[in-house]
């Protein structure tokens, strides 16, 4: 939760969008995954957490978020190979 926490606090904050909302996050139970099988999950969900926090420093606006996302991100740029996820954190998907 904590990362897609980040990722629409971030990007619904951006410079160009209008801030007369209210976003509210519901968790849902991590009940009935295997241990090791959570725990590879939240390894790769800690990765993807520092990389956005680490991409959300650079990017403020509206339209550097639409350039980087269409030239940079993995799942959206056509020039960048896909990074999907694998092993135990692919099953918890």
């Amino acid at each position: 939760m904590a990362r897609t926490k980040a990722i629409f606090e971030w990007i619904y904050h951006l410079e160009g969008l209008p801030q007369d909302y209210q976003i509210a996050f519901d968790a849902v139970s991590d009940e009935g995954i295997e241990h090791t099988t959570l725990e590879s999950r939240r390894r790769r969900e800690m990765k993807g957490f520092e990389k956005l926090i680490a991409t959300a420093r650079t990017i403020h606006t509206l339209r550097d978020f639409h350039q980087w996302l269409f030239s940079n991100h993995g799942a959206y740029a056509m020039s960048t190979p896909v990074v999907q996820a694998s092993g135990k954190a692919l099953e918890t998907y």
